[in-house]
């Protein structure tokens, strides 16, 4: 039995993601943050499939509902063979515009929460996939949405540099959806 696990796993991309790999044979563990009902309607979509699945809650810009969640996630599921790192907020504000407060939930949710969930998916299960859903942004320099950008920016450095570390056990990629 493979597991897979989603972060931001209940709507868009996140929702998509999960139900593919239902639909090709894995369990799921979603993440959400606030979306309790969208899990409920998810659930019930993952089991019609034949799968299991389970829920996780935390707010990942307090740090430790973050650092709890990947063990957490091993106390139930003891051998984990994926982490989608999909967890995404997506706000618009320039450079002139962002505020301190924007600046650090953009960073903590697109870039610190996959750095520590990708070192504690290397402490904890030592082989397997990771997959850092990143964007097209990163190659245009948006500066309507520089906070974000710039941590997805941070977020394909750490795909690259975890790829090479990790290295032969675990698998690190990154995919950037977008638009051209």
């Amino acid at each position: 039995m493979a597991w897979a696990l989603v972060t931001g796993g209940t709507k868009r991309i996140g929702k998509a993601i999960a139900l593919d790999l239902a639909k090709h044979g894995y369990d799921l563990a979603i993440h959400y943050n606030s979306s309790r009902q969208d899990a409920e309607i998810l659930g019930k979509q993952i089991q019609s499939l034949d799968r299991n699945c389970r829920f996780y809650q935390a707010d990942l810009t307090c740090d430790q509902d973050m650092l709890n969640l990947l063990p957490r996630v091993k106390a139930d599921v003891p051998e984990l063979d994926v982490l989608v790192n999909n967890a995404s907020i997506f706000e618009p504000a320039t450079l002139k515009e962002t505020e301190l407060d924007l600046f650090d939930s953009h960073f903590a949710v697109n870039f610190k929460a996959p750095y520590f969930f990708t070192r504690d998916f290397a402490r904890l299960y030592q082989k397997g996939n990771i997959i850092n859903i990143i964007d097209t942004r990163i190659n245009k320099n948006d500066f309507s949405y520089s906070a974000y950008t710039l941590a997805k920016k941070a977020l394909a450095n750490l795909t690259e540099m975890a790829a090479w570390e990790l290295a032969p056990n675990i698998r690190v990629n990154g995919i950037c959806p977008g638009w051209k």
